[in-house]
């Protein structure tokens, strides 16, 4: 398990999420069963050689396979347990009052307002 954090932000609403909490990688026979799942079409955003984060020399240096069992290893299913969200609202000031912030705790049920 690894302690991780997400951020989202709507820009039609102006608003953002961030949430934290703990991740943890699935066992190889979960992570099989969700690939199996998967429609054949998506196998092969994963088809990539060489592996996905690796430099390349320029932006056309890697290629699609074909092999789905050698490019399955490129996928994973990552469990996160959210425990913390912070959300925050940019708004333009009205009468003095703008943006709104808030902090949610799903341990402990504890949910504030806080300065933005």
């Amino acid at each position: 398990e690894a302690i991780c954090s997400l951020m989202f932000f709507n820009v039609r609403t102006q608003e953002q999420l961030r949430v934290t909490g703990l991740a943890h990688v699935r066992s190889a026979d979960e992570t099989a069963q969700v690939w199996a799942s998967l429609p054949q079409r998506q196998h092969h955003n994963y088809s990539v050689q060489p592996a996905p984060g690796t430099p390349l020399e320029g932006w056309d240096g890697y290629r699609h396979g074909k092999d789905e069992v050698e490019f399955s290893s490129h996928f994973r299913v990552i469990e996160i347990s959210v425990e913390h969200m912070d959300w925050i609202r940019l708004d333009r000031p009205v009468d003095g009052i703008g943006h709104k912030r808030a902090a949610f705790d799903l341990v402990s049920g504890e949910a504030k307002w806080l300065v933005p």
